[in-house]
């Protein structure tokens, strides 16, 4: 399909993305939708549980010798800060569903961006069956019945690559509306720039679509 069709295949408002037969954000009670600082909380106390259960088990092997023991509680001691240092400084947070969804709209953009400029009829469906699944199995169950709605109200564009990277900046700016977030800039140039390490600005092959917003 033509990247200027696009737009107007994807059409220009977008219905309530909580469907009603879907279900509301306030009944999500999974643990992805708690706070991130709920969730690192909760990993930090394992982790140092963790640590600290080894040091412990390390002592009870350790020599009765008094100089070795004062040794290994010294080296113990600052095993203890370094370990509670490296939590911080290289355990990354446990997401939340905010910080999901951004991580999920860099795996998808950068799909798109990726994806073969002229698919075959199985990289086709390959990338639709992905998406589909994607959504149904989705942590966050709220957000994904959303993004089920969205497919199904806005079949994925896959016929080419400029097609797939447009229509995935165009269904993030729809969901940006319901959020009140601002939008991206949906040219091709920019959405290149910003997703695919490898793009040039001298290229002159992409043709812009017409954006009807």
């Amino acid at each position: 399909m033509d990247p200027t069709k696009v737009s107007s295949s994807i059409g220009t408002t977008l219905p309530k993305v909580n469907d009603p037969k879907k279900g509301k954000e306030e009944d999500c009670h999974s643990p992805i939708c708690e706070d991130a600082g709920n969730a690192i909380d909760a990993y930090r106390g394992w982790y140092e549980n963790t640590m600290n259960k080894g040091n412990k088990d390390k002592s009870k092997n350790s020599s009765n010798d008094t100089s070795n023991n004062d040794s290994k509680n010294d080296n113990n001691g600052s095993s203890n800060t370094k370990n509670k240092t490296s939590f911080h400084m290289f355990v990354p947070m446990a997401p939340d569903r905010q910080q999901l969804g951004r991580h999920t709209w860099t795996l998808l953009h950068t799909q798109s961006v990726y994806y073969p400029e002229k698919p075959t009829d199985e990289e086709k469906q390959d990338m639709n069956t992905f998406l589909h699944v994607l959504a149904k199995v989705y942590p966050c169950k709220v957000c994904g019945a959303d993004l089920q709605y969205l497919l199904e109200q806005y079949p994925p564009q896959l016929d080419s690559r400029n097609d797939f990277a447009y229509y995935m900046c165009v269904i993030h700016n729809k969901v940006n509306q319901q959020l009140n977030k601002p939008s991206f800039d949906c040219s091709l140039d920019s959405i290149y720039k910003r997703w695919r390490r490898d793009y040039t600005d001298d290229r002159h092959d992409i043709q812009e679509p017409n954006l009807d917003e």
